[in-house]
Parts: structure tokens; C-alpha cells; sequence
């Protein structure tokens, strides 16, 4: 089993701007949405290492992104942002 370091979760609800702490969250798709989305995990973790950049979006890596039917999952370097 691989060993994980720590990490933060926040969650915003739709149509609002407060940010909650959360401790579990729960992805609803397919083997091929998780597949894409797995695929944004490893290319901004690299883009994070190679360019020291402070967050991704989602929405600015997906070609058919609509906010009707995907939510954006924002990924922020630690390293550089030190604020959740």
C-alpha cells in the first residue's frame, strides 16, 4: 500500500463563494471521467514540479468542460500556497 502525505479538502456549494473544510468527498461518473480526471492529477502535479505553479483548474485542461455538467476541481501547490 503507498504511503500518503498529508493533504487539505475545501468544497465551495454551486452558486456560492464560502469554502467549507471537508473530510471525505465523493466522485459520481465513469471508469472514463475518472480515467480523464486521474490523467488532470498527474499532468498539473507535473506542471506544480517543473513550473513551480501555485494552482490547475480542471475547467482550463478539459476541451468540452460546461459547468452544467462538470464540476472544477482546483489543485493547490502547498509548496506555494500555504492558506487552506
Amino acid at each position: 500500500m503507498t504511503k500518503l502525505p498529508s493533504f487539505k479538502a475545501t468544497a465551495t456549494e454551486k452558486d456560492c463563494q464560502n469554502s467549507l473544510r471537508i473530510d471525505e468527498i465523493t466522485l459520481h461518473g465513469t471508469a472514463e471521467a475518472f480515467r480523464a480526471i486521474g490523467i488532470f492529477f498527474i499532468n498539473a502535479a507535473h506542471e506544480m514540479d517543473l513550473n513551480d505553479t501555485d494552482h490547475v483548474h480542471l475547467q482550463d485542461s478539459i476541451k468540452n468542460f460546461s459547468s452544467k455538467k462538470h464540476c472544477d476541481i482546483i489543485l493547490v501547490n502547498e509548496k506555494i500556497i500555504n492558506n487552506l
